[in-house]
């Protein structure tokens, strides 16, 4: 394959620090933490909206004493190793860390960028005395394998004059695991970029315009978990509506867009059908759902900080982000949500959780069901163990459940 140098002009703006945001809520802790860092990777994972960009932005704007930082902030346009490349030597020459035989590389016949260029890359870097920072945002839109390879060997072998910082919605795909093992990794996820309480009121008051009382702030930040976006799309709303706690006017919308469009197939069906339970388990989604295969995919989102948290160490109990849950219950009809509850139900009673089975009964409106219209009395004390269905309750084990469509419902399927 011949590399040749990207037809279409770069945009010089992917290679500018973006500017820190007017009102922009100081988050000094964060800083601190990325201007301490020593290790030769750092990574920045976390889902859409958690500030990602606006904390590295921060960090940028003053890295600490002689530090230079080159910056790109990248697309799917990138997806091609000669194009990446040529960004990111780009940056590194404009912050004078390279001069331009690294870039002149590029163009030679025959090779790969991690054949000549990257190799360069390096040595020149090793012969640069001042410290530079280079952060790569959004490379989660980056799929392309020979991309990867390229930056993991510079990883491997970037010199002490380099830091590099990727950021994404998910994790570089990097030996992290080795990487850590060395002390050679920093992190900063969604737990980290949460906003604590006094952060989460200075948000509200910059967007709002005027700080919320007490109360009103308190229970935004506990709704919104710190969720950054969440904060500002629930100050726009206090904005618009000064009496509003809640964010709905604004949050459908920028789910739609920028979350569930996030997850791949299997983690967003599992997340819009399980939005009526607030706990969840693989074994537990399995039954509710009639599926198979739950666990592996709560894995997953737990793993990639999709919204999803974890409620035990053993990692078998999940919950889903508050704010999220609530647009995906709207997505869902009321005779979708019963038949969860009911067959949820049936799960707890099943492994004698009673409280918890006749909480999803009652959510399921089952005993007002079966009080109006049932001649005879509910299951016995053993625990109900289905849902009433017109004027049938269906036992454990039953081969007919309740669908939104009011027949049958197929045998479970693997997600």
């Amino acid at each position: 394959m011949t590399a040749e140098r990207p037809a279409r002009p770069l945009l010089t703006v992917k290679c500018a620090i973006p500017p820190v945001r007017a009102g922009a809520v100081p988050r000094p802790r964060l800083v601190d933490a990325l201007r301490a860092g020593s290790t030769r990777l750092t990574a920045v994972v976390a889902p859409a909206g958690w500030g990602k960009t606006s904390v590295l932005s921060a960090w940028a704007a003053d890295p600490g004493e002689h530090v230079r930082v080159a910056w790109v902030s990248l697309d799917e346009d990138d997806d091609e190793p000669t194009r990446f490349w040529t960004y990111v030597l780009t940056a590194l020459s404009g912050v004078g860390a390279i001069d331009a035989t690294c870039l002149d590389a590029l163009a030679a016949p025959g090779l790969e960028p991690v054949d000549l260029a990257v190799p360069l890359l390096v040595n020149a870097l090793a012969a640069v005395a001042a410290p530079h920072v280079l952060i790569l945002d959004d490379y989660h839109t980056l799929a392309d394998r020979r991309i990867h390879e390229s930056v993991e060997f510079l990883v491997t072998y970037l010199p002490p004059s380099l830091r590099l910082v990727l950021a994404g919605r998910a994790d570089p795909p990097l030996p992290l695991a080795r990487l850590r093992a060395r002390a050679e990794l920093t992190e900063l996820r969604a737990a980290d970029l949460r906003f604590t309480a006094d952060e989460a009121t200075a948000l509200l008051a910059a967007v709002a315009g005027a700080e919320p009382d007490a109360a009103a702030g308190a229970a935004l930040w506990e709704r919104t978990e710190g969720w950054a976006a969440g904060l500002q799309l629930a100050g726009l709303t206090l904005r618009e509506r000064p009496a509003a706690v809640r964010t709905d006017l604004h949050l459908l919308d920028y789910f739609t867009a920028e979350v569930l469009p996030g997850l791949v197939a299997v983690q967003r069906e599992l997340l819009v059908r399980a939005a009526p339970l607030e706990r969840l388990s693989g074994a537990l989604c399995d039954a509710a759902l009639q599926v198979t295969g739950s666990a592996e995919v709560l894995a997953a989102l737990d793993r990639a900080d999709l919204f999803v948290v974890a409620l035990d160490a053993e990692r078998t109990w999940y919950r889903c982000h508050r704010l999220l849950r609530e647009v995906l219950l709207r997505e869902r009809s009321p005779e979708d949500e019963r038949a969860v509850l009911c067959r949820a139900a049936a799960w707890f009673a099943e492994h004698d959780q009673l409280d918890a089975s006749t909480a999803h009964l009652l959510r399921a409106n089952a005993f007002r069901s079966w009080r109006s219209r049932s001649p005879t009395p509910p299951p016995p004390a053993g625990g109900p163990t289905g849902c009433r269905t017109g004027s049938t309750w269906l036992p454990r084990g039953s081969a007919r459940t309740p669908s939104s469509t009011g027949g049958t419902t197929p045998a479970p399927r693997h997600w």
